[in-house]
């Protein structure tokens, strides 16, 4: 409430187009090697992992700067989006913190330190909202939002480093180039498979923001973007811790006992279900009333979006925290096909609308109903590869998947 009264729709359209570039390209800053850190038996190979991830963000992030300098003006003009152009400089900034604190948070997540994770979301909300808001005080316009967030990003990097950082000395030992290079070799089919795919999912979740920008005008892209924050916070709270626990545990079971991963996708999901539907239906109620009281009158036009959006938000909340599951089980290939038909139908679900004249508000509903579509599509054939390779693994398990999975 205190930054809408400080920033405009227009500052947090900017915002959110900045968000969408760094979401985009920050996803193929490390190849996905990040995703493989939770996976070795042995803590050598998985620290090994870690600093082969964090050393590709960091070259990402300076083959980035070159970009900006040699023609990103030229870029921003040809995604029509050219009141992002003084702000480019912070586009190898944002890839390098965002890159970095993904490669340490699934460091974490090996760890079970599901504690430090919830610590660094806090240090990273903190102190996100107050350089944005005193940069707001001041009068800065869309660049204070755009410094808020990459402080917010390195805060939380930084949190997440401390433990390492103790143990230094040991941490050190452990590397080699040699081992980096075994590693790199031994989870190849994550930059070869997990890359395509990851940056195909990134423009299903960052390109809207960035396309109505583009199709509609920068307020329009505010106000979703608002709608979008707004909404998603307290199901990010859940669905990331959610998820987290999920991976760890999905990781030793994919080993151990796959048929108790199967229970557990089935179990997360009916939980997952119930929670979303009360979280959204209460919020897509209430939003288009309480909306233009809370955040100003310029907001109204995001309380209807957040209705909108009320399918996705849903179908999203259920099926993000169990995402990894085809990871989990090495399915790359499966997962970037998935991914790209879901980034096509995320592209055309806005521009269709635009194509036949219709207005902003048409697109985000048809967005929203796409996406969860697409959504369900992803679930049903993560249950089914799991079903497969549950009876693959455990024979014990035998007839019952196959009517679980039917059931389901």
């Amino acid at each position: 409430p205190v930054l809408t009264r400080l920033y405009t729709p227009a500052n947090f359209g900017v915002l959110a187009a900045y968000a969408s570039l760094i979401g985009i390209l920050s996803v193929a800053a490390s190849l996905r090697y990040e995703l493989a850190i939770p996976l070795p038996r042995d803590e050598t190979s998985a620290l090994n992992l870690l600093a082969l991830t964090v050393a590709l963000v960091a070259m990402s992030s300076a083959s980035w700067a070159l970009v900006v300098v040699g023609v990103g003006s030229d870029v921003v003009r040809a995604l029509r989006v050219p009141m992002l152009e003084p702000y480019l400089p912070l586009v190898p900034l944002g890839v390098l913190f965002v890159g970095a604190y993904q490669a340490l948070s699934y460091w974490a997540i090996r760890q079970a330190a599901f504690g430090l994770i919830a610590r660094t979301k806090i240090v990273q909300g903190v102190g996100s909202a107050a350089v944005q808001v005193g940069f707001g005080v001041a009068a800065s316009g869309a660049g204070g939002l755009l410094l808020g967030s990459i402080v917010g990003q390195a805060a939380g990097g930084r949190s997440l480093a401390h433990p390492l950082w103790i143990a230094r000395a040991s941490t050190v030992r452990a590397l080699s180039p040699g081992h980096m290079r075994l590693v790199a070799g031994r989870y190849r089919r994550f930059p070869i498979y997990s890359t395509g795919a990851s940056i195909l999912n990134s423009l299903g979740v960052f390109a809207p923001a960035l396309l109505l920008a583009s199709l509609y005008g920068i307020r329009v892209a505010g106000w979703f973007a608002l709608a979008d924050r707004v909404s998603r916070m307290p199901l990010n709270l859940i669905g990331s811790a959610v998820g987290q626990v999920y991976l760890s545990r999905a990781a030793t079971l994919a080993r151990e006992a796959p048929a108790a991963l199967l229970a557990l996708y089935l179990r997360s999901t009916r939980h997952l279900l119930v929670v979303g539907t009360a979280l959204v239906g209460a919020t897509a109620a209430l939003a288009p009333i309480l909306f233009p009281v809370i955040f100003g009158s310029a907001w109204k036009t995001a309380g209807t979006y957040t209705a909108l959006l009320a399918a996705m938000l849903v179908a999203q909340f259920v099926f993000n925290p169990l995402s990894q599951t085809l990871y989990v089980l090495e399915e790359q290939a499966l997962a970037m096909v998935l991914d790209a038909a879901r980034a096509v139908v995320a592209v055309s679900a806005l521009a269709v609308p635009h194509s036949l004249g219709l207005s902003a508000s048409w697109a985000v509903a048809c967005f929203s109903l796409a996406m969860a579509a697409m959504y369900a599509v992803y679930w049903v054939v993560a249950l089914q590869r799991l079903c497969s390779y549950a009876v693959a693994r455990a024979a014990s398990l035998g007839p019952g998947c196959g009517r679980r999975g039917s059931a389901a």
